[in-house]
C-alpha cells in the first residue's frame, strides 16, 4: 500500500502547529506568507514561485523551540541568537525531498540581502529576503497592535527601509 500525502495540506497543518509556539502571536506564519506572496506578486514572480514562497513562509519559524524564543524574535530584530532557529529549521527540512527545496530560504530568512552567501541561488536569496521583509513587517504590526494594521503603519516603512 502506498501512502500519499498532500504536501500543501501537510504544510498548512504544520503551520497551525507552529502557531502554538507563539501563542500570543497566533497565525504569524500565515501573515508572513501573505505579505511575502503579495510582495512577490508585485515583483512579477510566477504562480509556481509564489507557491514555493508561501510554503517557505509558512514554515519559516520551524526551528523556534519555545514561546519565549518566539517573543524575542518578534520584538528584537537584532537579537544575537536569532540565527539559531534558522539553522535548526534548515536541518529539520533536509531529510525531506520536497521540503528541502525551501530549506535555504528558511536558513537565511534573518540575513540581510548584502550579507547573503555568494553561493546561494538567486531564487533562495530573494525568497529568504521576502520572508525577512514579511517577518519584520508582521513583528512591527504585532508590537503596535493588530486591531487595524492598515491604519497602523507609523514608522514601519521607515524601519523597513533602514533594514
Amino acid at each position: 500500500m502506498t501512502l500519499r500525502i498532500d504536501l500543501k495540506s501537510a504544510i498548512l497543518a504544520l503551520s497551525d502547529a507552529l502557531d502554538l509556539v507563539g501563542v500570543s502571536d497566533f497565525q504569524h506564519g500565515k501573515r508572513v506568507a501573505m505579505i511575502a506572496r503579495e510582495t512577490g506578486l508585485m515583483l512579477g514572480l510566477p504562480e509556481k514561485r509564489l507557491d514555493r514562497l508561501v510554503c517557505a513562509s509558512l514554515l519559516h519559524d520551524l526551528g523556534v523551540s519555545s514561546t519565549a524564543v518566539h517573543r524575542r524574535l518578534l520584538r528584537e530584530a537584532d537579537w544575537d541568537d536569532r540565527q539559531a532557529h534558522c539553522e535548526t529549521g534548515y536541518r529539520l527540512l533536509q531529510p525531506f525531498a520536497h521540503l528541502s527545496l525551501v530549506a535555504n530560504a528558511i536558513r537565511y530568512h534573518h540575513t540581510p540581502w548584502r550579507q547573503l552567501p555568494a553561493e546561494l541561488s538567486e531564487v533562495d536569496g530573494l525568497d529568504s529576503n521576502l520572508i525577512f521583509l514579511g517577518d519584520r513587517v508582521d513583528a512591527m504590526l504585532i508590537q503596535r497592535g493588530l486591531e487595524n494594521p492598515l491604519f497602523n503603519r507609523d514608522g514601519i516603512v521607515e524601519a523597513i527601509v533602514a533594514l
